[in-house]
This record gives C-alpha cells, sequence and structure tokens, in this order.
C-alpha cells in the first residue's frame, strides 16, 4: 500500500465510522463552493444544516467563513444556520471571518445576529483576531457593532493588537 491510498484508506475510515454519511456530504459540498448541491442537499430535509463534524465541531457555516465564500455563508444563514456556532475551540465563524479580515462575511454574520463580543475558550474575542492580523476595516467594522475593546483575553487585552495595527 502507497502513501496515497493510506491516506484514502484514513479518509474513508474516518467518514464511516464518525460522520454519518449525510453529513459529510454536506461539509464536502460547502467546502467546495457547490451551491446547487449544498441547496439540493438542504431541500429535501434530510440534512441538517447545524451538523457539527466530530473531532473539530466545525458545522457547515465555519466551512463556509473559512473559504470566504458569502453566498454560502447567505445560503446557509437562510436555511436556518446557527450563527454562533462553537467548534472545539469555542470559536465562532464569526470569529474565523475576522481573523482572516474577511470583511464582506463578518458584516453578513453580524447583519445575522453574530455576537460581536462572544469569546472563545482562551478568551479570544473576534475583534482580537481582527486586531492581531492587522485588519482595520474588520476591527472598525466590529466597533461599530459593539465590540467591546475592553475584553481581555487569557494572554492580553485587545489594546496590545490594536496598537500594533499601522493605521494606529
Amino acid at each position: 500500500m502507497d502513501l496515497v491510498e493510506a491516506v484514502f484508506l484514513v479518509k474513508s475510515s474516518y467518514r464511516a465510522v464518525f460522520l454519518p454519511h449525510r453529513t459529510m456530504d454536506l461539509i464536502d459540498a460547502v467546502g467546495r463552493g457547490d451551491t446547487d448541491k449544498v441547496k439540493q442537499l438542504l431541500s429535501d430535509g434530510r440534512y441538517d444544516v447545524n451538523s457539527q463534524d466530530p473531532e473539530f465541531g466545525r458545522a457547515p457555516l465555519h466551512i463556509a467563513v473559512l473559504t470566504s465564500n458569502a453566498d454560502m455563508v447567505k445560503l446557509l444563514l437562510d436555511s436556518g444556520a446557527k450563527v454562533n456556532p462553537e467548534n472545539a475551540w469555542g470559536s465562532t465563524p464569526l470569529h474565523e471571518a475576522a481573523l482572516h479580515g474577511h470583511e464582506d462575511v463578518v458584516k453578513l454574520l453580524l447583519e445575522h445576529g453574530a455576537d460581536p463580543n462572544i469569546t472563545d475558550k482562551y478568551g479570544w474575542a473576534p475583534l482580537h483576531g481582527a486586531a492581531y492580523g492587522g485588519h482595520e476595516d474588520t476591527v472598525k467594522l466590529l466597533l461599530e457593532h459593539g465590540a467591546d475593546p475592553n475584553i481581555t483575553n487569557k494572554v492580553s487585552d485587545i489594546l496590545c493588537y490594536i496598537n500594533k495595527v499601522p493605521w494606529r
């Protein structure tokens, strides 16, 4: 057995043992950005838009955010996706979008009620990630939507990150 066969076997086993086939189909379609397939899967009612993978706790909305696919994010939210699902580290889609500076996705999540002050297991709020990444427009957007600049994480407060941003 070569390396490629071994990886395929592990992935196939993971799917078979840990994830219901329908859940993986939905997560795969979201990750590929296949809007038509996602619509098809969600239309028959057998697929849970809020299902989460058991290893990392990622919901389809996390995957759509990580691929910076605003259309997919909107589709999932319009299909009943919870806006603040937490993964295994307590990180929400807003945390991920802010950290990576996906401003259009951040705006969409906030418009659908994402909590700008929610913290993960390490005390990080979305504002921490946006400031840490140097995403000025995302920082401003979060502040405009009520993000608290005084929230502290388990490492330091937000001001130390904001002060590192070149525009400050």
